[in-house]
């Protein structure tokens, strides 16, 4: 029973010593596992997604084109809605697989294994110039990283598609959430968990069984044949004939020269496992020291972080400052782009007022030029009347002095009646009535020259009226001239600011749509330092994680070197 005891004892201290080494390769297994980097794991896989992708696309399709705007096959059928090459690789990979046909300045999706809520593809969807990949595909690049898709955080691979002359014209694209792949490491950190623990435990039961019958086989042989040759001697038989007593010795030879050779092969397996520990032992220290490195290099990080913040949050508020700014310039335009268009319309109105006035100075010209045409006819007229007057008023100067020499005439032929006597009565009386007719016309004669004063004297007044109408008619000529003139200059000036005015209210517009294209583009750049300051949050919480694992590994590996420091003390109680 001692020696069964103590072979389970030494088969409990194999399965013991075992089963701690296991714990130690499990935790070793576990920490390693945790230490994946999660873009090593997602590039892994979808670089290898992607490789897949392009050989389905060849073997099923032939090289794509593009015709008509849509993608085709070697066959120059449409790919749009066929789906058997995306759902293969998602099915194998478990990643999102699309294809993008070229639409005009972005991309559109042909076909895809995502789906909507509905159940239907999401085909028809455009990937957006705000996509992080879009300016990479634009430059014949693929991209490979961290992108958000609906509010979600992806690893995705994109990837051109190009013709034969090097042109982009679609893309293939692949890509795993994030979350997933954390899963799928997880996972993968279970299996290698449980599988490094069952590793161990075999091997822990194995070597406690081979233990068990290597000792019940040693001790139950030779004290099986000891005990029996010893009982007969008690008994009193000194014949030990039937007993062959060479046999035990030569088991118990052949069993201390196995336990010789297992004594040298634990020897071999110390110093194989002190060697191994000092190794170990080196390998922490140096991934201790990288840890420590890493620390240093994290709180340097930390505090870069911040200076980095501080800069977001000044480049924010000024990009708030400039957003104002832009807003007011753009009120500004607005308003100068109103006055623009209010003043063309008022030079419209002065054009239109400057040409009436100038076909209202033309038509005054022209009565002007007309009213000097007649004053001119009228002074001939008044100089033709004033010489007709002249020959009537030496008309009217001969009938007086016929008038006079009648009167004359009638006063001798008077005073030859009167001698004549009776007889030349009759005479004296025509004599005399022609006296007084040759008075009254004298008279009248007189009256006549002068009312025809009068009127050669009014006619010199109408002349020199006229003479001056037509001096002051010339004049109104030239000035009127001299306006229309200085009209049709107002008038080209009018058109030159009018041509101003129409550059000024497309630059107004220009300026306009400027401020617009400005505010947008401060707005964006608004969002972008909102994500930037998101995912500078994000990475700032994963430093935080990295360097707390760090801490916790700095632990493990303390504890790792204290457990190596206690193994090697142990050890030094074997001579090997």
């Amino acid at each position: 029973m001692v020696k069964i005891s103590q072979a389970l004892y030494i088969a409990i201290l194999i399965l013991t010593t075992t089963l701690f080494l296991t714990l130690i390769l499990v935790y070793l297994s576990k920490e390693t596992a945790k230490s994946l980097s999660i873009n090593t794991v997602g590039t892994l896989l979808l670089t290898t997604a992607m490789n897949e992708f392009e050989d389905s696309i060849i073997k099923n399709f032939g090289r794509l084109d593009i015709l008509g705007g849509e993608l085709v096959d070697e066959k120059q059928i449409p790919i749009r809605n066929r789906f058997e090459v995306v759902d293969y690789i998602s099915q194998k990979f478990g990643v999102n697989a699309t294809i993008f046909v070229t639409k005009g300045g972005d991309f559109e999706c042909v076909s895809t294994s995502v789906k909507k809520s509905d159940g239907s593809r999401a085909v028809g969807t455009l990937l957006g110039s705000d996509s992080v990949a879009y300016k990479f595909l634009k430059q014949n690049q693929s991209y490979l990283g961290l992108s958000k898709i609906l509010g979600e955080d992806f690893i995705t691979f994109y990837k051109p598609i190009l013709n034969e002359n090097g042109k982009v014209i679609g893309v293939y694209f692949v890509g795993k959430p994030i979350k997933e792949i954390y899963l799928l490491i997880k996972s993968k950190l279970v299996d290698v968990s449980i599988k490094s623990l069952v590793t161990g435990i075999f091997i822990g039961v194995i070597a406690a069984l081979i233990s068990i019958v290597m000792n019940y086989y040693i001790f139950s042989k030779t004290s099986g044949h000891l005990s029996k040759m010893i009982s007969e001697i008690s008994s009193g038989n000194l014949k030990i004939s039937g007993i062959n007593i060479t046999s035990p010795i030569k088991e118990l030879q052949t069993t201390a020269n196995a336990l010789k050779n297992l004594s040298e092969t634990i020897s071999g397996v110390f110093i194989k496992t002190k060697h191994s520990l000092e190794n170990l032992s080196a390998s922490a220290q140096l991934v201790k020291n990288g840890i420590d490195n890493l620390s240093t290099i994290q709180t340097e990080f930390f505090g870069r972080m911040e200076e980095i913040t501080k800069a977001i949050q000044s480049i924010s508020a000024s990009a708030q400052q400039v957003a104002s700014n832009v807003a007011e310039f753009s009120t500004a335009a607005q308003r100068l782009s109103s006055s623009a268009v209010e003043l063309s319309k008022k030079t419209v109105q002065m054009k239109s007022y400057s040409i009436e006035s100038e076909n209202s100075v033309k038509a005054i010209a022209d009565v002007i030029s007309e009213t000097s045409k007649i004053s001119e006819e009228t002074e001939k007229v008044i100089s033709q009347l004033n010489a007709k007057t002249s020959n009537i008023k030496g008309i009217l100067e001969t009938i007086s002095s016929i008038a006079e020499q009648t009167n004359l005439l009638a006063l001798n032929a008077a005073i030859e009646a009167a001698r004549a006597g009776e007889a030349g009565r009759g005479f004296a009386v025509v004599a005399d009535e022609i006296r007084k007719l040759a008075e009254e016309s004298k008279n009248a004669t007189a009256k006549i020259s002068a009312i025809l004063n009068e009127i050669v004297h009014g006619i010199l007044k109408a002349g020199e009226t006229i003479n001056e109408t037509v001096k002051v008619a010339q004049k109104a000529s030239q000035k009127s001239e001299i306006a229309r003139e200085k009209i049709s200059q107002v008038l080209s000036e009018i058109n030159h600011i009018a041509e101003h005015i129409e550059l000024l209210t497309a630059s107004a517009q220009q300026f306009t749509a400027s401020t617009e294209e400005m505010s947008s583009g401060v707005n964006a750049v608004s969002r972008a330092i909102e994500k930037i300051t998101t995912e500078q949050e994000n990475l700032a919480e994963y430093i935080s994680n990295q360097r707390q694992i760090g801490q916790e590994l700095s632990q493990v590996f303390h504890n790792l070197s204290q457990v190596i420091e206690d193994l090697r003390e142990n050890m030094k109680y074997f001579k090997y």
